[in-house]
């Protein structure tokens, strides 16, 4: 007699073309996850990391969904669904920032930024919610900036807040299920997102002395974070925000 082969278990990426989003799809394929690998714009980025977790010995799929729109939490979990028949796990990692002084912020700069880094997580969860099995996991990528905001990022900041404040909210209605609903708060990372503050020498300085190992991280550094949470071992932690700044001793 054949033995069944072990049933594959599965998360989805948002923001996963790049950056924090790649790291942990392919670190996800290599402890047996299969991976939906969303992204919005750039097809070929998120191919590319799809094709990265599958030489990890995975399967993944690149999904396209632009999170601003009203629909597409529900449109984006449909297809997920779709492609992989279940989900084990949700990590909400997609992000907007928008970087300027707060008088010249366009309401739609504004509504953009929240449908991105606010209602899009709050829609992804609920619909999570139906198709998470008991046990399952969320993970929320927030930012150091929800404790440290300054100015020029003063929406981002706000929007990560948010979703700290969800974090805790979601937690507490999914726990009697076993399904625990955390974030992580990076402090600066060597992504795209960071080049327009990493290209300024003095900021990239500023940046290095605000840590206390003095140096800026890299996605690596956040990714055995989002593994330890997406285990069983894990199952204790809940609705909680780990800061992951290297150990912040001044604001930047």
């Amino acid at each position: 007699m054949t033995a069944n082969p072990p049933e594959r278990h599965c998360a989805l990426v948002t923001g996963a073309s790049r950056g924090i989003g790649r790291a942990v799809s392919v670190a996800l394929g290599q402890d047996g996850y299969d991976v939906i690998v969303h992204y919005n714009q750039n097809r070929e980025a998120a191919e590319e990391t799809a094709a990265l977790t599958i030489a990890a010995g995975a399967r993944a799929w690149a999904v396209a969904s632009d999170l601003r729109s009203g629909t597409a939490p529900a449109d984006l979990m449909r297809d997920a669904l779709a492609a992989s028949g279940r989900l084990d796990i949700l990590v909400n990692n997609a992000a907007a920032l928008w970087h300027g002084e707060p008088d010249r912020m366009l309401p739609t700069d504004m509504s953009d930024l929240f449908a991105v880094n606010c209602v899009a997580p709050f829609r992804l969860m609920a619909e999570a919610s139906k198709a998470l099995p008991d046990g399952g996991r969320i993970i929320n990528i927030s930012s150091d900036a929800a404790r440290l905001p300054r100015p020029l990022i003063a929406a981002y900041a706000a929007s990560k807040a948010a979703i700290e404040s969800l974090t805790l909210s979601f937690a507490e209605w999914l726990g009697e299920r076993g399904i625990t609903v955390n974030a992580i708060a990076p402090g600066p990372v060597r992504t795209e997102m960071m080049e327009p503050w990493l290209s300024d020498k003095t900021m990239e300085e500023s940046l290095k002395r605000a840590s206390a190992q003095g140096r800026i991280a890299i996605p690596g550094d956040i990714v055995p974070i989002v593994l330890f949470l997406s285990r069983r071992e894990s199952g204790w932690i809940n609705g909680q925000t780990i800061e992951a700044t290297g150990g912040r001793v001044a604001a930047w």
